[in-house]
C-alpha cells in the first residue's frame, strides 16, 4: 500500500475497472451504466467545481481501491458538506 490521494483524470480507466469489479461482486453488472466519458465529464469538468469527487488508494501495482463522494450544499448557508 502506497497511500491515498485525490483521483485525477488519468485514473479514470483504472477507476472504472474497480467500479465494474464492485458491480460484479454485488451482482448489478447488468445495470451498471458508468462510462469513462461520464466519469470525466462529471468528475473532472473543464470549468467549475466537480460534481463528484473520488479518492484512490494506490499500491505498487496500481489502484487498489477508491472512495467516491459528492457534496451537498446546505440550504441555510450554501456551504458544501
Amino acid at each position: 500500500f502506497c497511500g491515498v490521494r485525490a483521483a485525477t483524470s488519468g485514473d479514470v480507466p483504472a477507476l472504472l475497472g474497480l467500479m465494474r469489479e464492485l458491480a460484479v461482486f454485488e451482482r448489478y453488472l447488468d445495470r451498471f451504466a458508468v462510462t469513462e466519458a461520464e466519469l470525466l465529464r462529471r468528475g473532472f469538468p473543464a470549468a467549475g467545481e466537480p460534481e463528484y469527487f473520488a479518492f484512490v488508494a494506490e499500491s505498487p501495482t496500481g489502484l487498489a481501491g477508491y472512495a467516491v463522494y459528492y457534496l451537498i450544499p446546505f440550504t441555510y448557508d450554501l456551504k458544501p458538506s
